[in-house]
């Protein structure tokens, strides 16, 4: 073949329809212009085509025009699309814009999308934290009780914490299960606590107030919540009396009075509270002696152990109709429940379980008040901090108590035992052990000194403190002495004063002397013989010792000794239990001659 010609070379001048192929063009199936492809069939097989000059006319065959070549069109770059199939990088897989590096750039979006799940989880728990906190926030009542407390006892020590707890017994939002808040209007104190929680949180000493204690009438302002308040007055009321008339900051002030003991919050719970606690633990163990089927409690118990819940948990606290019914036995049935819940608490680790911690805070904020000063978070820092705290470490004692002399059914603090525990706690120190006289005991040691026993004394009151002759005559009691009553002197005395008639009471009246510090004794006609009278004055200071004819002291605060571990020897001391003791070991506070059927409703 001649080099001139090339096969099917396009004839750019001449002229064609439009969308006509070029001649020499291949005819493709559906053209309209042409032959079908393949509709020439030589013997061969072969299609025909058809062969002319390079450059030549097909019609003429002439050589065309030189013309100019057209300029070659470059191909337009590609724009990277902003993300290829897949999610993967620009303009898909190995297409232009690929990420040259994939593993590193999946590990950046892996990055960001953690940073974000991240950022959405922890607002997420944030919002459910905060919900959280103003449940538990909302659900306390607090009220500004600080401008009620009026002048107020030295703070020794500001590592330990004292709370006052107070159980009261209104019937509010329980639907009257434990009788109408109408037909039982108001609210009394069927428990009133001091928790001292030792420095660093190391250990804890509850103290026990029992309601039918004698206390002076203290001025108590109303307090905004629907207590009146009351009028300081001569004379004493029970304890219960108190919180009933002037509320929690009534009590407050007239403990701290009383006690010397600065409080630093209080702590209100009633039936409802009580109860959800309890069940929020699972319940607790109790264990009686004996059965009892109390209709007024509505306690229905087989002898032995039980696990108890709701209702029938809080029956067991407020039974008072089984053994003395007194108060004094009720507080010792409580301790071994508070013990036992402790015990509870232990085996499950409540105080590191967050979720049923929040739980009981919970549903006890639904029924707590508290003063404002307590914050939720410190409630809970100092439940955290206790964490580690075994129930051995929880001492459960009672104010010294003995019967009063005008009346059965009250008691009056012991002294000078109670002045040492409060003391004690005061200063948050160690309570000294008991010293025991050597080669002798307790009542030979006082026969053998001179005793005033054999004298009968009347303690009379030269002051303004109401209570103060009962309280003095009781801590006489404690240490044999023969107390004949009380009263209230005929004039106002600064000193304090024994007075006895017969010659033969000088001695009596002289030993009377070694236990109340600064008394001066002096002879007066008209005391009945056999008898002195101390008169109490406003220099009056207290009761040494409660042992006759002792000159030591040894009965005094200064027993208390100083101790950076906190307070101990408390149950040692005062009696009691700690939070370890067996639960079976109350008997003594079922022991007595009551029955519960005689006190049916």
């Amino acid at each position: 073949m001649d080099r001139n010609h090339s096969l099917a070379e396009l004839d750019l001048d001449e002229p064609r329809p439009h969308g006509a192929p070029w001649p020499g063009d291949a005819s493709w199936p559906g053209s309209a212009y042409g032959p079908q492809f393949g509709s020439e069939r030589p013997a061969n097989g072969l299609s025909r085509v058809s062969v002319r000059p390079a450059g030549a006319s097909p019609s003429t065959g002439r050589q065309p025009a030189a013309r100019p070549q057209a300029r070659k069109r470059k191909a337009p770059r590609r724009r990277p699309s902003p993300a290829g199939p897949g999610g993967r990088g620009p303009g898909g897989p190995g297409g232009p814009g690929d990420d040259p590096q994939p593993g590193k750039s999946r590990r950046r979006k892996i990055v960001r999308w953690t940073s974000i799940v991240t950022t959405l989880v922890l607002v997420a728990a944030s919002l459910a934290a905060y919900i959280a906190y103003r449940n538990v926030v909302d659900g306390i009542r607090q009220v500004d009780v600080s401008h009620l407390l009026g002048k107020r006892p030295p703070q020794y020590s500001t590592a330990a914490m004292n709370i006052l707890v107070i159980g009261s017994d209104s019937r509010a939002g329980t639907n009257g299960q434990f009788g109408s808040a109408q037909a039982i209007a108001g609210a009394r104190s069927d428990t009133m606590m001091l928790l001292h929680i030792l420095p660093q949180h190391q250990g804890a000493v509850v103290i026990s107030f029992p309601r039918d204690s004698v206390v002076p009438v203290i001025g108590c302002q109303a307090d905004g919540q629907g207590d009146p308040g009351q009028k300081a007055q001569p004379g004493t009321e029970m304890l219960n009396s108190t919180f009933a008339a002037g509320g929690a900051a009534c009590l407050w002030k007239t403990l701290e009075a009383t006690t010397g003991i600065f409080i630093d919050h209080f702590v209100e719970i009633n039936f409802g509270g009580f109860q959800s606690v309890v069940n929020d633990l699972g319940g607790v163990n109790v264990c009686l002696p004996e059965a009892v089927k109390d209709p007024a409690s509505g306690l229905n118990l087989t002898a032995g152990v039980h696990h108890v819940t709701g209702a029938q948990a809080l029956a067991f606290v407020r039974e008072r109709h089984i053994g003395e019914g007194s108060d004094l036995q009720r507080i010792q049935r409580q301790q071994f429940f508070m013990a036992a819940l402790l015990q509870q608490i232990d085996t499950q680790k409540t105080m590191s379980d967050v979720p049923q911690l929040y739980a009981i805070a919970r549903d006890a904020a639904k029924t707590l008040t508290t003063d404002s000063g307590l914050s939720v978070s410190t409630m809970l820092n100092v439940a955290q901090s206790m964490k580690g705290l075994t129930s051995k470490g929880v001492q459960f004692t009672q104010v010294p108590v003995v019967q009063d002399p005008n009346d059965a059914n009250r008691v009056l603090w012991q002294q000078p035992q109670a002045t040492q525990l409060f003391s004690a706690i005061a200063h948050d120190q160690s309570v000294a052990k008991p010293a025991k006289s050597p080669g002798a005991t307790p009542k030979t040691a006082a026969s053998a000194a001179a005793s005033p026993a054999a004298a009968g004394v009347k303690v009379l009151n030269a002051t303004a403190t109401a209570g103060l002759a009962a309280q003095a005559a009781a801590a006489l009691s404690q240490g044999h002495y023969d107390v004949l009553g009380t009263g209230n002197a005929v004039a106002p005395s600064a000193a304090t004063i024994v007075q006895y008639s017969s010659a033969a009471d000088a001695t009596a009246a002289s030993a009377l002397t070694q236990v109340v510090p600064g008394a001066v004794v002096q002879q007066v006609p008209g005391v009945t013989g056999g008898t002195v009278d101390l008169i109490l004055g406003s220099s009056f200071t207290g009761i040494k010792t409660a042992s006759p004819g002792s000159t030591s002291g040894a009965g005094s605060s200064s027993g208390a000794s100083s101790s950076s571990s906190g307070v101990s020897n408390v149950t040692k001391t005062y009696g009691g239990i700690t939070g370890n003791t067996n639960i079976c070991a109350d008997s003594g506070a079922f022991t007595g001659p009551d029955v519960p059927a005689d006190f049916a409703p």
